[in-house]
């Protein structure tokens, strides 16, 4: 089990270059694209940090959290103590429910001593809370201590599900490298230390990757003598075709707390968005527990084409009928909502979490029948690549791509023929402008999406011109906000400040 422990450093030696560009990252430092500003304020660029949350079950201290933070080295200012070079961050976490503050822990981040700076490694903090179930809200704020700048925040929700007395699957989360040791420490689990891998793509250079999750309570729900059926699926989400060589079915003896650890070999996945299921089952095969993970394959070896008989595509409702984990299904039915009627919307966001799994799949057939008389599994799957694109481009930790305002676009619209990034103007919100030539309600449709929040990850739809889509005559006094106060409701229009260009960007996309 795992020790539920305070602060302590783990060195990262992980050379991946990759790191910074895939799907669940949080927080990211801005780094200024034009040299003489990056010059001049360099040391106003904030620290750039992967997170992760999950929930487990202690079977003595009850249900908590845990928050790993893994820091880009390169992006630290290292000061010399003595002879050797180290940075120095300081960390607060805020847990609040319904506006209360119910955790508070404020602490500081040492990295490895380098004797040059220009040997710097990555490196990670892991804490854990003990947490009651229920739904919160984390704050995160990071300090370089090195430098006298702001500091990076962030909120996301947190979720802690996990409860005494109940079976249960805790979140599939992905390892890097495994190894056993003797020693103790914040990433020692069960007598192996492990190397977090904090980001949902696996890129070509590696050839395999770790499963971990935990399973509870099947010594309370079937006996201290039961058993119950473990299974593993791997599903290509590209075409929802389901890898045979890749699942496990294995019997599993009841017990407080059973580990699983297995090593998913990706060395012949062709690219492409895959999902890694974990599904539990009773002596009357009933599901007793289920989580899955979702992941980007980088590869050499080509996308799996989609190959569907003609008998496939007439029996689309058994397909939809044969999904058995929960999880799946939620996905399906949360992923059609940008295509879905205004009541259609609100039956999925009051019900997808709280509806059976097969009034899921009657309304899913139901909708999707009535978009697509013809041929339904074919735009079904034509459909579920997109998603794959924008949960991919536009997905984050604490959302994923559909659910995103750009994601919600490019599936409503597909993907615009002018695209404008501009996440590095001075004194401006990061803005990104999408240009439509034909749109299906006008010609020359816009969409300016931004990031008050400065993650670069999850941008809102602030304006467009496009009827019956968000309006906002403010949006330019908005955007041009960032360092500037814009209280003054009668004003419209934002202020020329160096390196703004906003209007120019909108009038003539490029």
């Amino acid at each position: 089990l795992r020790s539920l422990v305070g602060s302590e450093m783990c060195i990262r030696d992980r050379k991946n270059p990759h790191r910074i560009i895939i799907a669940i990252l949080l927080l990211i430092g801005s780094s200024i694209s034009t040299d003489i500003f990056a010059q001049v304020k360099k040391e106003a660029n904030p620290p750039r940090a992967l997170f992760q949350s999950a929930n487990y079950l202690h079977p003595v201290e009850g249900s908590y959290v845990e928050l790993i933070l893994s820091f880009d080295a390169l992006s630290l200012e290292y000061a010399q103590i003595d002879n050797y070079y180290q940075a120095r961050l300081e960390v607060l976490y805020v847990i609040r429910k319904l506006n209360k503050v119910v955790k508070y822990q404020k602490f500081e981040i040492l990295s490895p001593r380098m004797m040059h700076e220009s040997n710097r490694q990555d490196f990670a903090d892991i804490q854990t809370m003990t947490l009651k179930p229920g739904e919160y809200t984390l704050e995160i704020q990071i300090w370089d201590a090195n430098r006298e700048i702001e500091p990076v925040k962030a909120v996301q929700p947190l979720i802690v599900k996990l409860k005494e007395n109940k079976m249960a699957v805790s979140k599939i989360v992905f390892e890097r490298d495994v190894k056993p040791t003797s020693g103790k420490g914040p990433f020692v689990k069960n007598g192996v230390e492990m190397t977090p891998w904090l980001v949902n793509t696996i890129p070509a250079y590696m050839s395999g990757i770790y499963i971990y999750a935990e399973v509870y309570n099947s010594e309370f729900e079937l006996g201290a003598k039961g058993a119950y059926i473990e299974k593993h699926t791997l599903r290509n989400l590209d075409v929802d075709s389901v890898f045979a060589n890749y699942s496990i079915i294995k019997r599993v003896n009841t017990a407080k707390v059973n580990i699983i650890l297995k090593k998913l070999d990706v060395t012949n996945l062709p690219q492409g968005a895959y999902s890694y299921s974990i599904e539990l089952f009773d002596r009357e095969n009933d599901i007793v527990g289920s989580n899955a993970i979702q992941f980007y394959r980088e590869s050499l070896i080509p996308n799996l084409e989609m190959q569907i008989s003609s008998e496939q595509l007439a029996d689309f409702e058994t397909y939809i009928r044969s999904s058995t984990n929960r999880d799946s299904i939620v996905d399906f039915v949360r992923c059609v909502r940008p295509l879905a009627t205004t009541a259609d919307q609100n039956f999925i966001d009051y019900n997808w979490s709280r509806a059976s799994t097969e009034s899921l799949q009657t309304f899913l057939l139901n909708m999707w029948q009535e978009l697509h008389s013809e041929n339904p599994f074919v735009e079904w799957n034509k459909y579920r690549k997109m998603v794959s694109v924008v949960n991919r481009e536009f997905g984050s930790a604490a959302k994923p791509g559909y659910d995103t305002d750009q994601g919600m676009t490019y599936l409503r619209y597909g993907a615009p023929d002018q695209i404008t990034d501009r996440s590095q103007e001075p004194s401006s919100y990061p803005y990104i402008i999408w240009q439509y030539y034909a749109h299906p309600k006008q010609a020359n449709a816009m969409y300016v999406f931004y990031d008050p929040s400065l993650t670069y990850r999850d941008y809102q739809l602030l304006h467009s011109n496009v009827r019956d889509e968000k309006n906002n005559p403010r949006w330019r006094l908005i955007l041009q906000s960032r360092n500037n106060a814009n209280g003054d409701v009668d004003k419209m229009q934002g202020t020329d400040h160096w390196g703004g260009n906003v209007d120019d960007y909108y009038t003539n996309p490029r």
